[in-house]
């Protein structure tokens, strides 16, 4: 009987370890399983777009392009404010729109592959720029240019060239070098400036 109570205790003791064990084990694959991808919350790729337009058109840009224009002191020039605010409001959320569907096309719902989406991309990027080159031109305007700034930014490039596919896939694409890719993107920065200078209707002597 002393033999047979012995080995019953140590069942039992031997039980309850194991059921420790399994406990601790499956604690340790959850904890993993959240450390991998698909145990962590989805992130959304596609999510806020308008953080790549900070520093270029939002609350302390705006405040500075007003400060510039009220410095003229002449009615039509701080009148221009709202029109070219409103305006250019109207841009950055259109841009951020299409940067937006063009990312959900290929993140969410598959309907364009990873190629296709880097020209909408560049494309909206090129946007980018000659937008921020515009503002910044505007900052330093003379009071011409400022009193008829809300007629000019209706002559930023249209957005909607960037969902056209077929005309995105004619374009040559950027090249594979690394030096060439930078001196290209520095092209099209001098290009931005220029687009910027044409729509305000400034034209540097050089």
């Amino acid at each position: 009987m002393s033999a047979l109570l012995a080995a019953l205790e140590i069942g039992s003791w031997f039980r309850r370890r194991l059921a420790w064990a399994v406990v601790a084990a499956g604690l340790v694959l959850g904890a993993l399983a959240w450390g991998l991808p698909w145990g962590r919350p989805a992130v959304d790729p596609c999510s806020h777009p308008e953080r790549q337009l900070a520093g270029i058109w939002d609350d302390g840009v705006k405040g500075q392009l007003k400060a510039a224009f009220d410095r003229f002191g002449e009615a039509q020039a701080k009148a221009a404010f709202p029109a070219i605010e409103h305006d250019l409001d109207r841009y950055v959320e259109g841009w951020t729109s299409a940067r937006t569907q063009a990312c959900e096309e290929t993140h969410v719902r598959k309907e364009q592959g990873q190629d296709v989406l880097e020209l909408r991309l560049s494309c909206l990027d090129r946007r980018r720029r000659e937008l921020a080159a515009f503002v910044q031109l505007l900052q330093t305007a003379d009071a011409q240019t400022v009193s008829r700034a809300a007629q000019t930014a209706s002559t930023l490039p249209d957005l909607s060239g960037c969902a056209d596919i077929a005309a995105l896939l004619r374009r040559s694409r950027l090249p594979a070098k690394e030096s060439d890719r930078t001196r290209v993107e520095e092209l099209r920065g001098q290009l931005a400036q220029a687009e910027a200078y044409r729509a305000s209707g400034q034209y540097p002597e050089r």
